[in-house]
């Protein structure tokens, strides 16, 4: 929890490479706070050995909000992320 919002970040530190440098990878999912559009808004955030390979944010209207619709973006959001370190080998 932030004042960004809450939501969850996972993140490691790798060596890699010849020479042997240190790179940095993370995943961050952030549901931002309660604003005057009335909007529930999920923003992720990757980066893959220093690179940002992945930034989007999706959002539903409160009045049409859709709990299964919004854990199915999530989960999308997460399993991009994991499609993207997997072929990143």
């Amino acid at each position: 929890m932030s004042v960004d919002g809450w939501g969850a970040k996972i993140s490691r530190d790798e060596l890699y490479g010849r020479p042997l440098t240190r790179q940095y990878s993370h995943l961050e999912l952030l549901i931002r706070p309660y604003s005057a559009a009335r909007i529930l808004e999920v923003t992720a955030r990757g980066a893959i050995r220093n690179k940002e390979v992945l930034t989007r944010s999706q959002y539903q209207q409160l009045d049409s909000y859709d709990l299964d619709a919004f854990r199915a973006i999530i989960d999308q959001l997460a399993l991009e992320f994991a499609e993207k370190v997997a072929a990143a080998g």
